[in-house]
Order: structure tokens, then sequence, then C-alpha cells
């Protein structure tokens, strides 16, 4: 899908994107099933997540896939609710993806292979904190929560509002 999709139902969605094109269209296309519709049932809006904070606000978007910290501050404003995680109409689905570039990758082949151990190393504890999409109890998990909290600068109880997101380390 590129640009505006237009349905053809009288009363029709209007779900932003972050650009055309994008994996997300297709994780849509899933909750749209969930409902008996499909993303023809849709209008395809392509707007950046923070063009899609104000549009909640403004009521000119229905939907959309939104990630963190915007989906918490859209919620805490009362300008939407949450449908539900992608697990339940997507399984197994990974919302993002680690790259460098060719030029790192091949004059410091061993400063890339040590920030990927390290990524990975950081991606296997941010699973170790979470459970089935909630932020887990302990001292790792803290951890974890006052990392994100300070990278963001949000206050702790902020990022465990949050809606925590599987990723594969492997």
């Amino acid at each position: 899908v590129t640009g505006v999709q237009t349905c053809a139902l009288p009363i029709c969605l209007k779900i932003a994107v972050a650009a055309p094109g994008l994996y997300i269209i297709s994780v849509i296309n899933e909750a749209l099933k969930k409902g008996g519709h499909t993303i023809k049932d849709a209008e395809v809006i392509p707007l950046g997540y923070v063009q899609q904070v104000a549009a909640f606000k403004n009521r000119t978007i229905d939907a959309s896939i939104m990630i963190e910290p915007y989906a918490t501050s859209i919620v805490a404003a009362g300008d939407g609710v949450r449908f539900g995680p992608t697990e339940d109409f997507y399984p197994g689905n990974q919302g993002s993806f680690m790259v460098y570039g060719d030029k790192f990758a091949r004059e410091r082949p061993e400063a890339a292979k040590g920030f990927m151990r390290a990524y990975v190393r950081a991606l296997r504890d941010y699973n170790d904190a979470i459970d089935k999409g909630a932020w887990r109890s302990g001292p790792e998990t803290d951890a974890v929560i006052n990392a994100t909290a300070k990278l963001l600068e949000f206050r702790p109880e902020q990022v465990r509002g949050f809606a925590p997101h599987a990723v594969d380390p492997d």
C-alpha cells in the first residue's frame, strides 16, 4: 500500500501508519480481520508518530499501531485507548530490528561485533524483565526500567506504565 488508500464502506476507519509501504499495514490488516474487516475497509494515512499524537487529540485518526512512549501519553491524555498487544492478532511480530552501516562493519569489524554482542545482551536483559506483555517485578526489572527511564528522560514510574514489547535476541 502506498499513499492514501480510501475504503468503500459508508463509515471508514482512518488508520495512521508512520510511512507508506511499511510491514505494519499487514499487522493492521490482521487486527481488522478480528472484526471481520480488512485493510481495504480503511483509509490508510501516512503520518509520523509525533503527528499521530496530535491527530488522536484532534480526533482526525481512529487508530494506529503506536510506539512507546507516545502510546502511554495518548492514553494518559484520554485521547485514545489500547486495543491490545499485537501478539493477540499477529503472533511473533517484532516491530523493530537493528542495522548498522557497511562502512562501520567493514572498517571496524571488532567494534561492530562488540556493539552487536552488547546489544544482544541488552535485549536478553530486557526480555528477562517482561512476561506476556507486562513488566515482571524484581531488581533486574528495576534496572531495565531505570535505564530506559534515564535514556528517555522519563520517571521510572512512567516507564512502568509502558506496554513493553518482546524482542527476539537471536
